[in-house]
């Protein structure tokens, strides 16, 4: 189920990005409102810092399109699931579905395929370094379900695996 593709687009194929995350503001690198957690290139990136959690997908062509920001408390470890499916972006938050959703499928699909061999954790080649803790990280490429978000909540994401290596 790993992610094991060259290039995706996220205006029509599936992925689902977990992690455990705690933002902690006396350990960012820069005084931005958030920093990567996840990139692929700077064209697809899950953003996390004093300003809330949001998913930030672009190209050359169309610019950045922004998922709303959602608040989250400082210092307090969160269980993520995000989910891409088709172009519509969704965030499970230990387990459950935020209400926040984005609809990526108006960018533009030829410019917009991201070369997956090219990611960062934490920054954004070396710049924008996301300042917290991050743990128990999985690239999928399927869009895992609701019941699938609150299992790997409830069970951690190791056993989650385990259970269910298809």
């Amino acid at each position: 189920p790993f992610l094991n593709k060259a290039t995706l687009d996220p205006t029509t194929e599936k992925i689902s990005v977990a992690f455990k995350t705690a933002y902690n503001a006396a350990d960012s690198y820069t005084l931005i409102g958030s920093a990567n957690v996840f990139s692929f290139n700077s064209y697809f990136r899950l953003r996390y810092g004093p300003a809330g959690f949001f998913a930030n997908i672009g190209n050359p062509t169309d610019g950045p399109v922004n998922s709303p920001k959602i608040t989250l408390t400082e210092g307090k470890e969160y269980c993520f699931l995000w989910v891409l499916e088709n172009g519509i972006g969704k965030t499970y938050i230990d387990g459950v579905l935020n209400s926040l959703t984005q609809d990526f499928t108006g960018l533009t699909s030829e410019e917009t395929p991201l070369n997956t061999s090219f990611y960062s954790l934490g920054s954004n080649a070396g710049s924008e370094q996301y300042g917290g803790t991050l743990s128990d990280v999985a690239i999928l490429n399927t869009a895992l379900t609701s019941t699938q978000a609150a299992e790997i909540y409830r069970d951690g994401l190791q056993p989650w695996l385990a259970a269910n290596p298809e």
